[in-house]
């Protein structure tokens, strides 16, 4: 059966209203009804917008997932990928959206004469829906979205992009915007992992520069990006954010330097979660040491690039297992094992990469790279 239901992507914020969330204890009484004097303004904004575009239904977050029920937001969370890729419409709320004749709110007066032109790569870029971890997967994985920021409003379908300020369409000049294009559209990302793989690593780094309310949900919230990962790439095994294709060269993650981002830390939403070789075991953003070189690892010497490690030496996987928390295979985990077999190599401090506070220690491989470590967080990066 073909429904059509828009759905919203937005920031919760504080204070939200008992009844604009389904609770073990508001369940009856939402399946019975919800009064619209009861919903936040974008929640009945949403709703009047369906309307006038002739749309039945609208599917909201924390209206359709019992936010007190563990097993509820298990099942639900594993089809969030899903829930937006087939919505009609994915409406983002960076603000209240407007609709009232009466609303003073902040907006662009209509007039005649010459506007200046505002970017709509920056107006999006600079709403909170940007800072918000599990809106990334909620953007990239709709077919077509409008956005209504402070500026003006952004509409969006996979291959096009429209503003107010800008009504005609054009090509996305974000190339990352759409991450793994269907198979169909693009079959030679078929063959080349490669490419898909950048791809990965260079979402995660952006991702992890955002915020989420409990550590449990680093891998949640891009479980439909993974879908669409292992389903355009055909990756033999995915494992705790990570791919066994590349692992060796991916488990050369550390955190950002000091102040190199800023960002806001977020809750813990607990004990350890996660492997402590996945980078989403940690709060801080992460950085990949591997991300533009391929094994072997190679240095620079006068006479040209040399292999750093031969590649008869190189460390293989003898075993790596994920077992998840309930039925999404890409979301949470309640046990894991990773075993390697390789050489170890012996590094050395390097007093002069050190940062004095708070206390990073720098170190050199003897490859082509040097990092640091978080003596306070007691960050473990493998080489």
């Amino acid at each position: 059966m073909d429904v059509k239901y828009l759905a919203l992507s937005h920031c919760w914020g504080n204070g939200v209203p008992q009844y604009s969330t389904t609770t073990l204890y508001t369940l009856d009484t939402h399946l019975r009804g919800i009064l619209a004097q009861n919903l936040t303004r974008n929640f009945e904004d949403i709703c009047l917008l369906a309307r006038r575009l002739g749309v039945a239904y609208v599917w909201i977050d924390s209206l359709c997932i019992i936010q007190d029920s563990i097993e509820d937001w298990t099942k639900e969370s594993a089809l969030m990928g899903k829930i937006f890729s087939h919505s009609n419409c994915t409406i983002g709320a960076a603000l209240p959206l407007q609709f009232s004749t009466t609303s003073a709110e902040k907006g662009d007066e209509v007039n005649t004469g010459f506007l200046a032109s505002r970017s709509s790569k920056n107006a999006y870029n600079h709403c909170p829906l940007r800072k918000r971890g599990w809106t990334l997967q909620e953007r990239e994985l709709s077919v077509r979205s409008v956005f209504y920021t402070e500026q003006q409003m952004i509409w969006e379908c996979q291959s096009f992009q429209a503003t107010e300020q800008s009504p005609v369409p054009r090509e996305h000049d974000n190339a990352s915007f759409r991450l793994f294009p269907p198979p169909s559209a693009h079959p030679s990302l078929l063959s080349d992992k490669q490419v898909n793989f950048s791809k990965w690593y260079d979402m995660l780094e952006r991702y992890t520069r955002r915020q989420l309310s409990y550590q449990t949900d680093k891998l949640p919230a891009i479980s439909g990006l993974a879908g669409a990962f292992e389903a355009t790439t055909r990756i033999t095994k995915y494992a705790a954010g990570l791919c066994e294709e590349d692992l060796l060269e991916r488990l050369l993650w550390c955190v950002s330097p000091p102040n190199r981002y800023s960002y806001q830390k977020e809750g813990t939403g607990g004990k350890y979660q996660y492997p402590f070789w996945s980078w989403a075991s940690v709060n801080d953003p992460a950085v990949w040491l591997s991300k533009h070189h391929r094994w072997p690892l190679e240095r620079h010497v006068e006479d040209g690039a040399v292999p750093a490690i031969h590649p008869h030496i190189k460390p293989s996987i003898l075993e790596l297992e994920t077992i998840p928390f309930g039925s999404d295979p890409r979301g949470r985990i309640s046990e894991s094992s990773l075993r390697v077999e390789g050489i170890l190599r012996k590094v050395s401090e390097d007093k002069h990469l050190t940062w004095p506070s708070p206390r990073y220690l720098g170190f050199l491989s003897g490859l082509i790279f040097s990092q640091y470590i978080s003596l306070e967080r007691q960050v473990i990066v493998i080489v």
